[in-house]
């Protein structure tokens, strides 16, 4: 649906910055622009708000990205002289305080429990969605939900009553993928981050996360390291987790390392793990959050002993294991940075009405050697040289 048209009483781009010259050498285009803007806004400013120049009018008048252009009014919104409202258009603050600032949107959280309770990443990702989200003037709405609840069709009843302007999914499981399309049916926008190695067609945007390339630096490494066997635990959810296997089986194939997989519930695994690791060139590695869960926390005296001659491997993130904790337990991690991926897609969200149902982007998973289980901050993990 077309915008309706916006009538303006600020004079256009060109008579309000007529007196504009240039961009100086060896400074920033962004930062001329951002305090250009900053002093026309204040001398335009009236009693009332205002309609302001339109993102993409400043971007072709000043010949930069919009995406600069959108940065600029971020700043200038946190300063208190733009409001911008979802979809519709910029406004001029006024000099008396408004009544109360205007909502960008509200975007829904669904957060699986036992992933949240568990996953230390899921947690931190959570937390940056949320300080993203109202950086830019949106509400962000967490839903809790347990095991298989996404499938029933109540749930889709459960969201309606939240009146969301978005639906971020995070990690979520395909085989709700009726919710999902009775969801786009009532035209609710989605948003999608999900596993490349699992991807299937999404009603919605969607962010892809690439373990692969991490897997193979950790192959690499473990091969270097001199191991030649993995055990791997059967994982809990087969279904899910098929197409994991096979990726992290082929990255230590073509490192020369072995594949194992470990039958039969926790007990099981420790037994085994304590005999083929007692060998030599044996390491463990996790690739899903429940039977990790289930041996290192169901075992974590066994798992702590293993820990000192054995490498471990956490695939998919690490999980909240307090023992670990309380010994300073070293592994190795894959995780993503959940900085990269909040910042990335609430600004696509800022920037766009409405985002294609299409892949957008693909994140890649870092290699994190000998992380520091003591180290409880849920937090995005620095690479040698990078700032957390």
């Amino acid at each position: 649906m077309p915008h309706a048209y916006i009538v303006r009483s600020i004079p256009s781009l060109k008579v309000a910055f007529a007196t504009f010259p240039g961009f100086p050498a060896g400074r920033s285009r962004q930062d001329v622009v951002q305090t250009a803007l900053r002093g026309v806004g204040r001398r335009l400013q009236r009693t009332d708000p205002q309609p302001f120049y339109s993102m993409r009018e400043v971007a072709t008048f000043f010949s930069l990205p919009l995406r600069s252009v959108a940065l600029i009014y971020e700043v200038l919104e946190t300063e208190g002289l733009l409001i911008r409202i979802r979809a519709t258009q910029t406004k001029l603050a006024g000099k008396k305080p408004a009544a109360s600032k205007p909502v960008t949107g509200i975007v829904g959280l669904p957060l699986w429990v036992p992933a949240f309770v568990t996953s230390p990443y899921i947690r931190s990702l959570h937390i940056h969605f949320n300080e993203q989200l109202r950086r830019r003037g949106f509400v962000a709405d967490s839903i809790f939900f347990h095991s298989d609840e996404e499938a029933d069709p109540k749930f889709v009843t459960h969201l309606q009553r939240h009146s969301l302007d978005v639906i971020l999914w995070m990690n979520t499981n395909f085989r709700a993928k009726q919710l999902f399309l009775a969801l786009r049916d009532l035209r609710m926008r989605q948003v999608f981050v999900l596993p490349a190695e699992c991807m299937q067609e999404a009603p919605g945007a969607v962010y892809l996360q690439d373990w692969l390339p991490a897997y193979r630096q950790m192959a690499a490494a473990w091969a270097e390291a001199g191991i030649r066997r993995v055990l791997l635990p059967r994982p809990v959810d087969e279904l899910s987790v098929a197409s994991v296997t096979r990726n992290y089986t082929a990255a230590m194939k073509a490192a020369g390392i072995s594949i194992q997989v470990v039958p039969g519930k926790a007990r099981d695994f420790i037994k085994t793990a304590k005999t083929e690791c007692a060998r030599g060139g044996t390491a463990i590695a996790f690739l899903e959050w429940a039977s990790a869960d289930a041996i290192c926390n169901g075992y974590p005296q066994s798992m702590v002993e293993l820990a000192r001659t054995t490498r471990i491997g956490f695939c998919r993130g690490r999980i909240r294991i307090p023992r670990f904790s309380q010994d300073g337990v070293r592994a190795d991690v894959i995780i993503f940075d959940p900085a990269e991926i909040s910042r990335s897609i609430v600004q696509d969200l800022t920037l766009h009405a409405s985002l294609p149902e299409k892949i957008r982007h693909t994140f890649n998973a870092r290699y994190h050697p000998d992380f520091d289980f003591s180290d409880n901050i849920d937090r995005s993990f620095s690479l040698p040289g990078e700032q957390a």
